[in-house]
C-alpha cells in the first residue's frame, strides 16, 4: 500500500519477474488470500507452473501443512 496505494475494485494488475523470484509466493500470500479472505474474487494466471501446482501451493498456505 505504501508503494502503489490500495489496490482498487475493478483494476487489472500484472505481477511481472524472474522465474524463481517469488512472484506466485507474493501472489498468493499477500494478494490472493488477502484478498479471497475479504470477500473478493481473485484471477490468478500463471504461465510457469500448471494449476495443480499452484493449487498446491495455495492449499499448503491456507491449511498450514507443509509442502513436500
Amino acid at each position: 500500500d505504501e508503494a502503489i496505494g490500495r489496490l482498487r475494485a475493478g483494476e487489472m494488475y500484472m505481477l511481472a519477474g524472474k522465474t524463481g523470484g517469488g512472484k506466485t509466493t507474493f501472489a498468493l500470500n499477500g494478494i490472493a488470500s488477502n484478498a479471497a479472505t475479504n470477500g473478493h474474487h481473485v484471477l490468478a494466471i500463471q504461465s510457469e507452473m500448471d494449476h495443480a501446482e499452484v493449487a498446491d501451493r495455495f492449499i499448503s498456505k491456507e491449511s498450514g501443512v507443509a509442502m513436500k
